[in-house]
């Protein structure tokens, strides 16, 4: 991967370092920094997840519409924990992270990174052994 200076300092020093860099942002509510990396990279969003199109579901109380938006909410919630009991303390991501889901990554420590370059995160995925996960559902296509 090429390498880019991240400023002048580290411009002018011209001191090696031991990794490899790519240009992205970390969020900046997460972690400054993380030693010892342990790196996920993800090629999925994690929003609040939304039904498929062409799911009809009928409702009969109005009370059913509030635990249906909160299981939404919930499946979202489940895969962040998902990824965090991994143990996981840098998240790269090729799509976004919803602001209130951010707050997870935050509490942990986790350095975020979103909107990287899908042929960055491979190349780097593959250099330190790992794959890119693009969904969280299982063989039999069920949501985990």
């Amino acid at each position: 991967m090429p390498s880019h200076p991240q400023g002048p300092r580290e411009e002018q020093s011209g001191e090696p370092f031991d990794g490899k860099r790519i240009r992205v942002e970390r969020h900046p509510r997460g972690a400054g920094h993380a030693d010892s990396a342990k790196m996920v990279f993800l090629d999925m969003n994690l929003q609040r997840h939304r039904m498929a199109m062409g799911v009809q579901v009928i409702v009969k109380d109005p009370e059913e519409i509030e635990k249906f938006k909160q299981r939404e909410i919930d499946i979202t919630k489940e895969h962040i924990h998902k990824i965090l009991d991994t143990g996981v303390n840098v998240v790269l991501t090729t799509k976004v992270v919803d602001h209130f889901y951010m707050e997870y990554f935050v509490d942990a420590g986790v350095l975020c990174v979103l909107r990287c370059n899908r042929k960055d995160l491979r190349r780097l995925a593959k250099a330190t052994g790992r794959k890119m996960v693009t969904t969280m559902a299982d063989m039999e296509g069920n949501e985990s």
